[in-house]
C-alpha cells in the first residue's frame, strides 16, 4: 500500500540514519536566509513556498521530494537549503557540498532537539571525530506532522 500525505514531504524512515555515517558528494543546494529563534526556524512554510516560485525563475531544477535542510548558523539566523540539480550556469545562492556527516535521528517535539544534538556530539567524540557544523534535515512539515512528533535527521559535519 502506498503511503500518501496532504503535503509533498518524503516518507523516510528516520531510524535508518540513526548513528550512521552519511557522505555527500557533489550535492547542489540553493540557499536562502532563514530567521530562527533559538535555532528553531520561524515562518519556514512561507519561505518554502517562495522557493518553489523562485527556483524555476533562476533556471534551477528542484524536486520537492528531495532534501530540505536548515543549516544551524546561530541562535537567530540559519540557512534554508533546497537540493537542486547541477546548474548549467553559476547561480547566486547555489552551493556544492562534498561533506561527511554523522547522523542522529530525532522523533519528537522541537524542544527536545537539543538533547539529540548533544547525543550526536557525544557519538562524534566516541568515534574520535569533531563536529564542525550541524544541519537539520526536516522530514515533516506542519501539514504532515502528527501532534508533536517532528521527524528530523540531525547531521553533524565531521
Amino acid at each position: 500500500m502506498v503511503k500518501t500525505r496532504p503535503c509533498k514531504c518524503q516518507i523516510i524512515d528516520v531510524k535508518k540514519y540513526n548513528n550512521k555515517t552519511v557522505t555527500w558528494k557533489d550535492k547542489y543546494f540553493y540557499t536562502a536566509p532563514q530567521p530562527c529563534f533559538l535555532h528553531i526556524p520561524i515562518g519556514i512554510a512561507v519561505r518554502i513556498e517562495n522557493a518553489y516560485t523562485i527556483l524555476p525563475d533562476k533556471g534551477l531544477k528542484f524536486d520537492e521530494k528531495k532534501h530540505m535542510l536548515i543549516q544551524k548558523d546561530g541562535l537567530f539566523r540559519g540557512q534554508l537549503m533546497f537540493e537542486v540539480a547541477k546548474p548549467k550556469k553559476n547561480v547566486k545562492g547555489v552551493v556544492k557540498l562534498n561533506k561527511k556527516f554523522l547522523a542522529k535521528s530525532h522523533v519528537g517535539p522541537y524542544k527536545e532537539m537539543c538533547k539529540t544534538v548533544r547525543e550526536l556530539k557525544i557519538l562524534a567524540i566516541k568515534k574520535n571525530k569533531a563536529v564542525k557544523e550541524i544541519y537539520f534535515w526536516y522530514l515533516t512539515c506542519p501539514e504532515c506532522v502528527k501532534g508533536d512528533q517532528h521527524k528530523v535527521v540531525v547531521l553533524g559535519e565531521i
